[in-house]
């Protein structure tokens, strides 16, 4: 009788999960086993400061038959500060693959994973998976929509003072101090913002080449991606210099914000695009953040669109 089991994720099962993951995914299965790697690396070895860590060097759980992979489900694990100073642990679900034969065990294995956290935050759902997360496990939408900007002009009357981030020791803010060493290793930048009133705002991001919207244009542009906000009322107040900055700054072509990161409505009534795209939420334990942002997730980490 074959011994199915469930067991953390452990470097000697490495050649077994980019087998599985070749095995499931057509994109993959055409690659080599190292550029397979190359793709998940940033998953099962990224390493957070004490403050964000939880459950430290896990990245999350293989599927066994009698020792042989048969499904793999890549985790994220860290925590999140509320406004409050209370820490919170996360946990985000990220490549996820189990061969046909066994996916009766797929809800089991779900169930499991995401009870343990405090929160979990599924940053890159497919669709089915959106439905499935949303009816049998209580998901709930955290963004509904990616907006991209190709040209703003600056009609803020406020001014402000914006400077990129060379240097770790340019941040005054320690929470965004910390997390921004923890995420500028995987291509994160970080740029600082000083209002009129001497107040901060720190915009991190990161920069990809992504296609078009438009379903039939194979076109790929050069973007810079919105991860973290520091403070939302300063973005948006001050949003079009922000964008005229990076987007003169980095030499891209547009500039993608998350919907949960647009609150002044103004901002939409100027030229742009939107893609409809749920990120989803779900709280095991009742929770006082108020801002969530990307990174940690799988987004900020692969640096990939």
């Amino acid at each position: 009788m074959p011994v199915i089991e469930l067991k953390k994720y452990d470097d000697k099962y490495l050649i077994g999960i980019i087998s599985c993951l070749k095995r499931n995914y057509n994109r993959f299965g055409c690659m080599m086993d190292l550029d397979v790697y190359k793709f998940i690396k940033p998953l099962v070895t990224y390493d957070f400061s004490e403050d964000y860590s939880y459950q430290k060097g896990n990245y999350g759980y293989v599927l066994l038959e009698d020792e042989n992979v048969v499904g793999f489900f890549g985790m994220i694990y860290y925590r999140l500060k509320s406004e409050s100073g209370k820490f919170y642990t996360v946990a985000n679900p990220t490549t996820w693959a189990i061969d046909d034969k066994y996916r009766i065990y797929i809800f089991q294995v779900t169930e499991a994973l995401f009870k343990e956290p405090d929160i979990v935050i599924d940053a890159t759902p497919s669709y089915k998976e959106l439905m499935i997360e949303k009816k049998m496990f209580g998901f709930m939408d955290l963004s509904l929509k990616k907006i991209r900007f190709f040209s703003m002009e600056s009609q803020n009357k406020e001014n402000c003072y914006i400077t990129k981030v060379s240097s770790s020791s340019c941040i005054s803010d320690d929470d965004v101090y910390k997390k921004y060493m923890d995420n500028v290793r995987y291509g994160v930048n970080c740029i600082e913002i000083v209002n009129e009133l001497n107040m901060k705002c720190y915009v991190m991001y990161n920069i990809v080449f992504a296609k078009k919207h438009l379903e039939n244009d194979g076109d790929v542009i050069k973007l810079a991606r919105v991860l973290s906000v520091s403070d939302i009322k300063m973005f948006n107040d001050l949003f079009s210099k922000i964008f005229n900055y990076i987007k003169k700054n980095e030499k891209v072509s547009a500039m993608e914000c998350d919907s949960m990161f647009i609150e002044n409505n103004e901002i939409l009534m100027r030229e742009h695009e939107e893609k409809q795209y749920t990120r989803i939420k779900k709280y095991n334990t009742e929770c006082d953040i108020k801002n969530f942002d990307l990174l940690y997730t799988e987004i900020a980490l692969r640096n990939e669109y």
